[in-house]
């Protein structure tokens, strides 16, 4: 359960992969908000989107048709039959939904605000090893059963600086070579690379576009740092698509 938002998802979709790598027969679904659900969209890691209408739902005390659609995603969550429920957003109302579902196992966020941690059957805690939040969402993954959890990757600045009289063309080029010359290794050692869309380059969607077509590789990804893209001048909406174009991207 990750229903939003944009930037946290993307940062629980190293989650979704350690997942599916430790219960490759596993069905695995992802309970997200209406709007973010195109990120999602034909993963090759996830088998089933469901959809949280938020917005809506939260009429349900007032409106019967949001009652009645708040009620057919309970019966919807229960004929799952889920094995296990982890809820990586800890908020009330996405802890109440796990329990609802009717799932014995629960795993969830131990400092989870609104009380959301009195759902969990398991309350997993951050400590000094889980600094980014990356490493706190895989030792809830590893409560909850996984034991394969190296998730290989080495960031890299494809750009440090511009160039005098450098093209776009140009340091695709350049950017492409170097890193065609790093993949023999990366498949020896299963390291992926993964590009950090930092500076005046390296944002703009041009360049990540044609260099991961030329590169071609599933050694070769991006970190896909949406606050560097508002950075650079991006608005909001545009990030939006962004992301949508480049999340299975992601390393």
């Amino acid at each position: 359960i990750k229903p939003s938002s944009l930037g946290d998802i993307v940062l629980v979709l190293p989650v979704l992969s350690a997942l599916r790598r430790n219960f490759p027969d596993a069905h695995i679904s992802w309970l997200v908000r209406t709007e973010f659900a195109p990120l999602l969209e034909n993963h090759p890691h996830l088998n089933d989107i469901i959809f949280f209408d938020r917005k809506f739902l939260g009429k349900a005390w007032y409106n019967p048709k949001a009652m009645a659609r708040l009620l057919s995603l309970i019966r919807r969550l229960r004929r799952c039959r889920f094995d296990t429920v982890i809820d990586l957003q800890g908020l009330f109302r996405t802890a109440s939904l796990g329990w609802l579902s009717g799932c014995k196992k629960r795993f969830g966020i131990a400092s989870a605000r609104e009380f959301a941690h009195l759902f969990y059957t398991h309350k997993v805690t951050q400590d000094h090893q889980c600094i980014h939040l990356v490493d706190y969402y895989l030792k809830i993954v590893k409560a909850a059963g996984a034991s394969d959890l190296d998730v290989e990757v080495v960031r890299i600045n494809a750009v440090m600086r511009e160039i005098k009289g450098y093209t776009l063309k140009d340091y695709v080029e350049r950017t492409v070579r170097a890193v065609k010359e790093c993949l023999y290794k990366c498949s020896e050692l299963e390291v992926s690379l993964a590009i950090e869309n930092h500076g005046v380059i390296a944002n703009q969607r041009e360049f990540l576009r044609e260099t991961l077509a030329r590169v071609e590789s599933e050694w070769l990804g991006l970190t896909l740092d949406t606050g560097n893209f508002y950075w650079y001048g991006y608005p909001l909406n545009e990030v939006y698509r962004i992301v949508e174009e480049f999340a299975s991207h992601v390393k």
